[in-house]
């Protein structure tokens, strides 16, 4: 049986995720950008975990490495506030949600919330390749590119 602590932690986590997952989607869903099959903005950034799995392709230094590393420290400490807020503020719409009669506004007033605090998380994402790619030479991104397009991630 779960703990309450682990219980708890779960929500954000998974919350987390789906975030993560949903930044190109949300941001391609906007006018003028292409369906989700061509997105346009994922051909343009680099997640660390494309970069840290082909660093000695690229030729990517131990500098760039320890930034790249500090930026997603930082990320991850940005966003445990916002995971544990997240999860609290989902909490307390479920127990709303659970009683016979729902307060609409004061759900909405939380799902207002919750999506401001989805946003900030989206935010933080694309800051983070932002940052990271700027921390890469126009050849190196070249050839990330190429490894994508050769399909090896």
């Amino acid at each position: 049986m779960l703990s309450e602590r682990n219980r708890n932690l779960r929500v954000p986590a998974a919350l987390l995720l789906a975030t993560a997952l949903m930044v190109p989607a949300a941001l391609s869903a906007q006018p003028g950008f292409e369906p989700r099959g061509n997105n346009p903005i994922k051909r343009f950034i680099f997640p660390p975990d494309l970069i840290m799995s082909h660093q000695d392709e690229i030729g990517l230094s131990a500098e760039q490495r320890r930034q790249i590393i500090a930026e997603v420290q930082q990320m991850e400490a940005d966003l445990v506030p916002l995971r544990f807020e997240v999860g609290e503020v989902t909490q307390q719409m479920a127990k709303l949600l659970s009683a016979p009669r729902v307060d609409e506004e004061e759900v909405l007033a939380l799902a207002d919330r919750i999506m401001g605090l989805e946003g900030e998380i989206k935010k933080r994402h694309l800051t983070l390749v932002i940052r990271i790619k700027n921390l890469l030479t126009a050849e190196q991104q070249s050839r990330l590119q190429e490894l994508r397009r050769a399909g090896r991630r």
